[in-house]
Parts: structure tokens; sequence; C-alpha cells
């Protein structure tokens, strides 16, 4: 359990420095609106959501595994 956490984590904190990084990708194109500015951005941000992408999908099963896992084990406080 320990390990998934710490994957869960690391997911989380690269989505936020995910973010970030479009955040100051899309400030930088209202800025400068050259055309090699815009096609390296456009890039960037093309880059940085199919990570998003993946990342989110690390925390979703996270989350759904550790919602099965809580099904799975029985509580002691739950005996019959």
């Amino acid at each position: 359990m320990l390990n998934r956490k710490i994957t869960t984590r690391a997911a989380f904190d690269g989505l936020c420095d995910r973010i970030h990084l479009l955040q100051h990708h899309v400030a930088v194109m209202r800025a400068d609106d050259s055309a090699a500015r815009l096609a390296h951005d456009h890039a960037v941000i093309g880059q940085v959501l199919d990570e998003l992408d993946v990342l989110l999908r690390v925390v979703a099963l996270a989350g759904f595994e550790e919602q099965l896992y809580r099904w799975a084990v029985p509580r002691p406080d739950l005996k019959s």
C-alpha cells in the first residue's frame, strides 16, 4: 500500500507541475505572438496535455484500486 501512495503522490505532484508549465506557456503566448514562438508553445502544450492524461489515469487507477481494497478487506467493526 505504501508504494501505491508514493506513486499516487508523485503523479499528483507531476500534475501540479504540468499545470504550472501550461500556465507559463499560455502567459508567454499572450506576450509574444511570433509565429515561431506560437508553434513552439503549441507543441509544448500538446506534449504537456498528453502527460496530464497519463498522470490523471495513474491517479484514477490508484484511487480505484484503493477503493477495491477497502471493499475486499473486511473491517473488524463490521463483524456479525
